[in-house]
């Protein structure tokens, strides 16, 4: 295995992992079994993930469900102080804070909602706004600690309206994909856009599997393109095969924004009230194609290319602009060995040639309902007295910048888990800035990880501990736990992300 290169299946090394890692401590309190909201701080800024838990109360009380709370501290100095805001009245307290449900208090909060390390000060008026001080500040470089907030952070807001089970699942059986993406209330692409934030929509699919060998080629680099490490369909400069006219996204989106070949040019995919998605992915080195494109060499029985496709909100202009997922999504895998065009293609407008191969898509996840939560509910306004650094926006590294190495994978019969390692390494010339966030695609649906920071478009995530700056050529290394009650080979894509989901 090269360093920059991970195996597709993930055989990970021996370690015992402590309960509770990377979900910021939190006990299970009432219907949560973990946090329902996890706040994030780095020097770099800070972040705000939603894990989906229900709310611990489960809004079986009258003020409706409340929320239980994780913070960790990934900055380099300890944290005293956290000033939050919210349009939510958040520090309206009602009397059923998780004091009420088995978690022991403490002396300096008479609210019962800071359990054994908060309490709270400074609230104004309106209820929305204050500060919660830790009577132990949390330790730096991955420090925790939590607490509780009478409102559902995650609550659904009127972006979630729009874009609910907003696009078509696609069909499994054929050698091409399709979705379509229509905004719900009646809105028009121009109309739903601002009420999330965003000044337009594109897609946004990575390549989560892509044997060896592989004939597919960066345009700018010439560099031969595996996965895992998930990377962005097309690449930043596009493809080698598209050349002399490559689709040069520029950003981690499916259809440029005007910067490449007209066909797949985002517009040509638009209507007023609906946005496309089309691909027909073609690899002949698969086994049984033509492997005269690949050396006259296949690759290995069972291989297959894996995809993973969600709906991204464009925020600016290009060449300033940034992309934000939504999770609204779905994944794919193709096992076509055949063509398009008399060539092999990934990020494809037309349909593969007729009678070139064997072979097809099967959809493996579904899911429309949002990830983002827009306007921002929750946020952080300061950090130890000082104005909190402004929320990291969330960007997905590339394998030029980025290895991601796992080691082993070994059974506990004390925690009837399989545990191990993933380690990410800087191979840049540039410093990367946290948080960083693991995002584990295409895990097989009965496997679990118990090391979960939270759930992003239905795939489980954890945020890297400790990291507010990988300088190059560092390393640093997550520890993972997975649930398999039916020892199903544990496959999945991992997908490194600097910034917050939500």
């Amino acid at each position: 295995m090269t360093p920059r290169r991970v195996a597709s299946l993930m055989r990970l090394g021996f370690l015992l992992l402590s309960t509770g890692f990377l979900h910021a401590q939190c006990p299970a309190v009432g219907q949560d079994s973990n946090c329902d909201t996890v706040i994030t701080i780095t020097d770099a800024g800070t972040s705000i993930s939603y894990t989906g838990q229900p709310g611990y109360s489960g809004g079986q009380v009258s003020t409706g469900p409340q929320s239980l709370v994780g913070v960790i501290n990934n900055s380099s100095q300890p944290l005293t102080q956290l000033g939050l805001s919210s349009t939510l009245p958040i520090f309206a307290f009602y009397g059923e804070g998780i004091d009420n449900y088995g978690v022991s208090g403490n002396f300096a909060d008479d609210t019962g909602y800071g359990g054994p390390n908060a309490y709270f000060t400074a609230i104004d008026p309106t209820q929305s706004n204050g500060v919660v001080n830790f009577l132990n500040p949390i330790a730096a470089y991955g420090g925790t600690s939590f607490f509780s907030l009478p409102a559902l952070l995650s609550q659904a807001t009127s972006c979630s309206d729009v874009l609910a089970n907003s696009i078509t699942m696609p069909a499994s059986g054929g050698t091409q994909i399709t979705s379509v993406f229509t905004p719900n209330l009646g809105y028009t692409l121009a109309q739903a856009a601002p009420v999330c934030g965003f000044d337009s929509f594109d897609w946004q699919q990575t390549i989560t599997n892509l044997p060896s060998p592989s004939p597919y080629y960066t345009a700018d680099t010439f560099e031969n393109l595996m996965a895992p490490l998930a990377f962005n369909d097309p690449p930043p400069a596009g493809y080698a095969y598209q050349l002399p006219n490559p689709n040069a996204v520029g950003l981690p989106i499916y259809y440029n924004l005007g910067n490449g070949p007209s066909y797949l040019s985002v517009t040509n995919a638009e209507t007023t009230n609906s946005l496309s998605f089309y691909d027909a992915p073609a690899d002949p080195c698969l086994p049984g194609g033509d492997s005269s494109y690949c050396g006259y060499v296949s690759a290995p029985a069972g291989s297959y290319l894996g995809f993973s496709t969600q709906l991204v909100g464009i925020i600016g202009t290009y060449p300033f602009a940034y992309v934000q997922p939504t999770g609204v999504g779905f994944s794919y895998i193709d096992t076509f060995n055949g063509t398009s065009g008399g060539v092999a293609v990934t990020n494809s407008a037309s349909p593969v040639d007729p009678n070139s191969g064997t072979g097809g898509v099967t959809i493996t996840q579904f899911n429309g309902k949002p990830s983002y939560q827009f306007p921002k509910r929750f946020a952080v306004s300061s950090v130890n007295g000082q104005p909190a650094p402004p929320n990291v926006r969330l960007s997905l590294l590339t394998p030029g910048q980025v290895s991601v190495t796992a080691y082993g994978l070994v059974y506990s019969r004390v925690t009837k888990t399989f545990n191990g390692t993933l380690t990410i390494k800087n191979v840049s010339n540039q410093a990367i800035s946290g948080p960083l966030q693991v995002l584990l695609l295409a895990l097989p649906s009965n496997v679990s990880l118990t090391t979960v920071t939270g759930l992003f478009g239905g795939s489980p995530f954890l945020t890297v501990p400790g990291i507010s700056t990988l300088n190059p050529g560092s390393s640093v290394t997550v520890k993972l736990q997975f649930n398999n009650p039916t020892s199903t080979a544990i496959k999945f894509s991992p997908a490194i992300y600097v910034g917050g989901f939500n």
